[in-house]
């Protein structure tokens, strides 16, 4: 599926002022683009609202609105074009840890840190249901391709299935030893795939909530994960500051991906996998364009770390993230294949 070499690695960026940015891809690429606005990128007006750091940002599936959580627990929906859509705010502040649209972009689910995991009605903005169980916080929550079934996983490392037709739990089991951070389906709805800080990604059969592989990764725990365009490619984010690429049916990395000193705290990929965007917790957010072999600085903000929202449209046009030196959710649009420095 990649177009580098098994086992290659990309270097971090290197930004030497001036509007330089030198990408080097050790044993396949080197570019240096200079450009200080560049053609074909639109940087759109941020949105603004958030009172606290933005935890996490995800887009539904036409990419037409934006949902956003933050730290003092609230819940904004953004169109894409027209700006706020609605906003919640918390009687009681519980933080957002976790945000998923179902698949036909009718609903959202909010993981909360009080364990609560809650499903709102997009087009009014309106709680229709909350779902106890949950120990620890909901550090993750995934729809189903189908939409009828959603998984959970929380601070504890307790997985759940929901039967979303019923309200019911359908199946709940501890799957880590420590927190669950993300989890996700695969396109054929078959697999769930859980990251935790125990360093390990788990691979569960849906159908029989049996696990059948177990991927232990580089140091420091996975922060994040997504399958990357279909059930063989997984993206993965460390705490050691590098993001993997996962071939899951020999469970080998194919791909690592140096970012930052920090860990990786979101990433995010396109439905066709072929752009991946990571954010870290020292403030670097990079995204990765496999088409065209390049790697992409969006920011380096040293001022202004801990980036714990990312996220890709799944068509690759647009793309967001939380830069929390302003509370604001930044966004852009994506035309030109030839830039490789943003900002």
């Amino acid at each position: 599926m990649w177009s580098l070499k098994t086992g290659s690695k990309v270097r971090p960026s290197m930004y030497f002022g001036c509007g330089v940015t030198l990408v080097a891809v050790m044993a396949a690429l080197v570019q240096i683009q200079e450009s200080r606005m560049p053609s074909g990128w639109h940087q759109r007006n941020s949105f603004f609202g958030h009172t606290s750091p933005i935890m996490v940002v995800t887009f539904s599936p036409d990419g037409q609105l934006l949902a956003s959580g933050d730290f003092d627990g609230n819940l904004f929906i953004w169109h894409w074009e027209g700006g706020k859509q609605w906003v919640s705010t918390p009687d009681h502040p519980d933080r957002v840890l976790s945000l998923a649209f179902s698949p036909d972009g009718r609903s959202l689910v909010c993981g909360r840190e009080g364990g609560a995991v809650q499903l709102w009605d997009v087009a009014r903005g309106k709680l229709t249901k909350t779902l106890p169980g949950h120990q620890g916080g909901v550090m993750g929550v995934c729809f189903a391709p189908h939409g009828r079934t959603l998984a959970t996983g929380s601070a504890d490392g307790v997985v759940k299935l929901w039967d979303l037709n019923t309200g019911k739990e359908r199946a709940s089991w501890v799957g880590h030893v420590r927190c669950v951070t993300s989890l996700d389906f695969t396109p054929s709805g078959e697999v769930l795939a859980t990251g935790s800080l125990d360093r390990s990604i788990n691979l569960w059969d849906v159908a029989t909530t049996t696990q059948f592989a177990s991927l232990q990764g580089p140091e420091g725990g996975v922060y994040s994960l997504s399958f990357a365009g279909d059930s063989h490619s997984l993206v993965a984010g460390y705490g050691d500051g590098s993001v993997a690429l996962w071939d899951v049916p020999t469970q080998q990395i194919t791909i690592t991906l140096p970012v930052a000193e920090k860990p990786i705290l979101s990433v995010s990929a396109t439905a066709d996998g072929r752009k991946v965007m990571a954010g870290s917790l020292d403030g670097y957010v990079k995204l990765w364009d496999f088409d065209r072999d390049r790697a992409i600085v969006l920011l380096d903000h040293k001022t202004n770390p801990y980036i714990k929202a990312v996220a890709l449209a799944p068509d690759g046009s647009k793309f967001a993230f939380g830069l929390n030196s302003t509370l604001s959710v930044e966004r852009w649009d994506i035309s030109s294949p030839g830039v490789t420095f943003l900002r």
